[in-house]
């Protein structure tokens, strides 16, 4: 049985959890993950990335990173 329930916002606030995903960047990239984690909240995949790895750091890396969060 399938139920389904229909709200009429003004607004929605989405927030995600990307702890998994920035502990297996560090990993991946050799990188203290408590620095990571202390340095990434409220911040945007690119900034992160040129802070920590910035010889790496391109869109075409944002966007793999960005996908692998979507489910």
């Amino acid at each position: 049985m399938t139920v389904s329930k229909t709200f009429r916002t003004k607004c929605f606030i989405f927030d995600l959890d990307a702890t998994p995903h920035w502990r297996n960047f560090a990993a991946g990239h050799n990188l203290d993950t408590s620095v990571i984690l202390a340095t990434s909240h409220g911040r945007r995949t690119i900034d992160i990335i040129r802070e920590h790895v910035p010889h790496i750091a391109t869109e075409e890396l944002v966007n793999i990173y960005e996908q692998a969060l979507a489910p």
